[in-house]
């Protein structure tokens, strides 16, 4: 333990030698008196590529006098893989 009396501590995670993925993270604290608790479960991901995003102005929907033009059908999904793939828009 350190020898400080301070509420709260900052640490890092070093993770070299950790491959990319889904991890799950328990964490104890205990202080001088022996009071304990614990949260299991933390759920982190580790992704180090690089993000692909990719647009063509042909998908960005017009605006008209009834609203949006060529919206998907599903207003809260834009799907840009299906998108991606369309090698009509895409080659």
């Amino acid at each position: 333990m350190k020898n400080d009396t301070e509420k709260s501590e900052n640490w890092t995670i070093p993770l070299t030698g950790v491959a990319d993925g889904v991890w799950w993270l328990d964490i104890m604290v205990a202080d001088r008196v022996g009071n304990s608790d614990q949260v299991n479960g933390v759920v982190f991901i580790v992704d180090r590529k690089n993000p692909d995003l990719v647009w063509d102005n042909n998908w960005t929907p017009g605006f008209g006098a009834n609203g949006f033009n060529n919206y998907p059908s599903d207003p809260d999904q834009l799907d840009l893989e299906k998108m991606y793939v369309d090698t009509a828009v895409n080659p």
